[in-house]
């Protein structure tokens, strides 16, 4: 009987699951007409060496205050699974809620990420391509992470967010003439 009902759950969440896949192209146009307006608001912006430091240090800040915001909404979810796991009511279908809020937070970070950081992270580097001033030499994983998070706005890799945001900050230093 449990199992069964267990299946009924699953099934129930695969079917939403399903419901909620074609919704995956309409995001993706959503941040490709994003990007374009992003683009082309900072387009018209970028003037001088100082304007690109201080648009990249700004989109270095926005990466670390998403990614602060972000971990501490999961460590909180993190924490109330263990409490879950280790209480003395070990409720199965709370720590199972509890871990589905984990992937979604998850997710959520990933479609934030896309939508919020990615088109200005992006547009940063093309400005600085455009500066002529070299990108910085990375080693082949740190490479890897930045270009798969600014080009596909996937985020795999350790701490792939801070990386980015150190990559376009060292890019950028030597604009400071420090």
């Amino acid at each position: 009987m449990r199992r069964q009902v267990e299946n009924a759950i699953l099934q129930t969440k695969l079917e939403d699951y399903a419901a909620l896949s074609p919704l995956a192209r309409a995001t993706m146009k959503l941040a490709e007409v994003s990007a374009e307006f992003e683009r082309r608001q900072y387009q018209a912006k970028v003037k001088s060496d100082h304007d690109r430091y201080e648009m990249t240090m700004k989109i270095v800040k926005k990466i670390r205050d998403f990614v602060a915001l972000h971990d501490q909404a999961e460590e909180q979810q993190r924490q109330q699974a263990v409490w879950l796991a280790h209480g003395q009511k070990n409720d199965r279908d709370m720590m199972i809620e509890s871990m589905n809020r984990i992937v979604l937070l998850s997710r959520a970070r990933s479609e934030d990420f896309l939508k919020l950081i990615l088109p200005e992270a992006a547009y940063i580097r093309s400005e600085l391509l455009k500066s002529g001033l070299p990108p910085p030499t990375l080693d082949a994983t740190e490479t890897a992470i930045v270009n798969a998070a600014l080009t596909r706005g996937s985020l795999a890799g350790p701490n792939p967010e801070l990386t980015v945001a150190a990559y376009l900050e060292i890019w950028v230093k030597p604009l400071t003439g420090k």
